[in-house]
């Protein structure tokens, strides 16, 4: 996965994300815009990082150092609403 990260990565600079019932915004240096729910095909998680698929090799990953252990919880729950996991 880091691989194909660094790979398609465009950017170096920070995003923020901020998740709604509606849609994604997706605020960085060079960019500002929304991201429908369904753009996110399918999800996994780990104990580090949750990555949001949009296509077979391209994610948003969200490092969970980034976010208390509320607002994990949360997105984890908003994610099992919107997509589904990435069964293994």
């Amino acid at each position: 996965m880091k691989r194909c990260y660094k790979r398609t990565r465009s950017d170096n600079s920070e995003c923020k994300l901020t998740f709604g019932e509606e849609h994604i915004g997706i605020e960085g240096l060079h960019t500002r815009g929304e991201m429908d729910w369904g753009a996110v095909k399918s999800f996994r998680e780990n104990e580090k990082i949750l990555l949001l698929y949009t296509a077979p090799a391209l994610f948003v990953p969200i490092p969970k150092h980034v976010c208390t252990e509320e607002q994990v919880t949360e997105l984890r729950s908003l994610l099992l609403r919107k997509v589904k996991p990435v069964t293994q």
